[in-house]
């Protein structure tokens, strides 16, 4: 709504509810990943323009339904790291590859029950990655 508000005054896409966009994890189309991309680029300008920002991190993380059983068939964090390749001062935290890598990084467990956050354990976990990441 923000971006449709202040960028793009006469959006022609609908609104994208959770419904949806679990629709589009399980049922990909290249109309919409195109469409996602093409919003990310133009996010993205937007934030690489601004001066005062130097580096810029984007943080992505799987749902569990990625992982076990991998039940979404697109991963927003493969489009993220495509678009991300163009812009020079965003940097992509990719979580989805750094759990492809080491599958025991944090437990299947650790997941709240809604199977898209994290547990406050694994939380942590997380966000000592992205500090240990960040000030390399």
């Amino acid at each position: 709504k923000q971006y449709q508000k202040k960028i793009k005054k006469n959006y022609p896409f609908e609104k994208c509810g959770w419904k949806k966009m679990v629709n589009y994890l399980k049922s990909p189309n290249q109309v919409a990943i195109n469409h996602f991309e093409y919003v990310l680029k133009e996010y993205f300008k937007k934030l690489n323009r601004k001066k005062y920002l130097k580096k810029i991190f984007v943080v992505t993380h799987p749902h569990k339904l990625h992982i076990t059983p991998p039940e979404y068939k697109v991963d927003v964090s493969d489009i993220v790291e495509r678009v991300v390749l163009d812009f020079s001062k965003i940097n992509h935290i990719n979580f989805s590859e750094i759990i492809r890598k080491n599958p025991n990084f944090y437990k299947n467990e650790g997941w709240s029950q809604d199977q898209v956050h994290l547990n406050e354990m694994n939380h942590l976990i997380f966000i000592k990655e992205i500090l240990k990441i960040v000030n390399k």
